[in-house]
């Protein structure tokens, strides 16, 4: 059971996407002290985009597994003040959200 100190992690959909295809995280994520959360917008956004039954079930298998958590308004807004910065402090250009999404992963590991 985790403590009340745990610290969690809601991994965006393109980490999900990139590990499903590749398997490029799937280390990091067994590895990592963070707790995984799944938010419902990435489920949502899986599920919608998911085209074989292995990614039908890969979705489902998340649902039952994963505490499923939906973002408030201030965690939108937070989250976009986030990747803002990021995006400042690495140089990313305005359309570059995926590469900065792929940072914050890669700097919490």
């Amino acid at each position: 059971m985790p403590s009340a100190r745990s610290r969690f992690a809601v991994f965006d959909t393109s980490v999900y996407v990139e590990n499903f295809r590749t398997g490029r995280f799937t280390l990091r994520m067994l590895q990592s002290p963070l707790v995984p959360r799944c938010s419902s917008v990435v489920l949502h956004e899986l599920l919608r985009r998911a085209r074989t039954a292995k990614e039908v079930g890969f979705v489902r298998d998340l649902l039952t597994r994963c505490k499923v958590v939906t973002p408030t308004e201030g965690q939108w807004i937070h989250g976009a003040e986030v990747l803002r910065a990021m995006r400042r402090r690495e140089h990313y250009g305005a359309n570059t959200t995926k590469e900065a999404r792929s940072a914050i992963w890669r700097s919490t590991s």
